[in-house]
């Protein structure tokens, strides 16, 4: 499980990925929120039910940048663990609060505009998540310069040439 979760499939660590995606997820939740707000849902509940939805997929990919910021915490040099522990702890108030933000708009699922109390739990969500972003990238910015100043230091074997 730690191997899976310390992958790079993007070309930077798992936990980065997740946590951009996270918080693109809940800026387009926040955007739905603000056009209902704007009149965009006079007669649907559709931006409300979306919001939602969206607000779903950041959670889940919130707890996914989480399981891999541990993994990869576990692993780091101690310069860059205060760091991790942080960006760790970040991502998991962030969780807390899209976690008290699907809870309070379960009541209002229906209702055409979202009340102001989970807007202002959106915007928090989403002020954590940027921050958490940026904490990502500056650490596996340095995880990546680690790992090519160790690939520098390595000396190549010499290869001998065969002769026939």
């Amino acid at each position: 499980m730690k191997q899976l979760l310390q992958r790079r499939p993007l070309g930077v660590p798992l936990h980065e990925s997740a946590a951009v995606m996270a918080f693109s997820f809940l800026v387009t939740s926040l955007i739905l929120d603000l056009l209902a707000w704007a009149g965009a849902a006079r007669d649907t509940t559709g931006t409300n039910v979306g919001a939602y939805a969206i607000l779903f997929a950041a959670l889940i990919a919130t707890v996914l940048a989480v399981l891999a910021a541990l993994a990869e915490t576990l692993d780091l040099e101690e310069e860059l663990r205060r760091y991790s522990w942080g960006y760790t702890g970040l991502l998991a108030v962030v969780i807390v609060l899209e976690i008290a933000d699907l809870f309070l708009r379960q009541g209002s699922l229906q209702d055409q505009v979202v009340p102001p109390v989970p807007l202002f739990v959106s915007v928090a969500c989403l002020l954590g998540a940027a921050f958490a972003a940026w904490l990502g990238g500056f650490i596996a910015s340095r995880e990546i310069e680690e790992e090519v100043e160790q690939e520098l230091e390595e000396p190549e074997p010499i290869r001998r040439r065969r002769r026939r």
